[in-house]
Formats: structure tokens, sequence, C-alpha cells
């Protein structure tokens, strides 16, 4: 990922996280932060779709796709697709 200010990643991930929120139907709570949203939308996304997120986004150093990777993988595993991938992912 391309050296950006937090400000920037947070303004980006924000803005990225309330369209996803938005055209998948989740009701935004005022209380919810970012990451609270990010998991809220992740729990509507099919699970091809979040294998494929992970896979294209877990090399990727940054913080902000590792608390991403974090949230993808949590799901996945809820779900019960994650464990082919834990040793990957698990932190």
């Amino acid at each position: 990922m391309l050296n950006k200010s937090n400000e920037l990643l947070f303004k980006e991930f924000y803005q990225m996280t309330n369209e996803l929120c938005i055209s998948l139907g989740v009701n935004i709570q005022s209380n919810m932060n970012y990451f609270e949203m990010f998991r809220a939308a992740c729990e509507r996304v099919s699970t091809k779709k979040l294998s494929k997120t992970l896979t294209f986004i877990k090399d990727d150093d940054n913080w902000l796709f590792k608390k991403m990777q974090e949230i993808i993988f949590k799901e996945l595993l809820r779900r019960g697709h994650a464990s082919e991938m834990q040793g990957e992912f698990s932190r």
C-alpha cells in the first residue's frame, strides 16, 4: 500500500466502510466505530467474497489492512470457512 498518513487512511476507510454498509443495508448506529461498521458489513458479505478479499490483502503490512484481515478472518472462522487459512492469518 502506498505510504499514506493515518488521517488519510482513516478518511478513506470510513468512506469505504460507510458506502459498504449503506449498499448492504447495514443499520449504522451512532455509537459504532469504523471497525464495528466494517465487521457489520462483513457479516452480510458472501463467504466467497470475504475469502477473496482476505487473500488479496493478506500480504499487505499496513496496520489498517492487518485490522481488516483480523475482522474478515474472524467472520470466516465464525462461518467455519477459515480453518484452512488459520496458520497464515492467526496472530
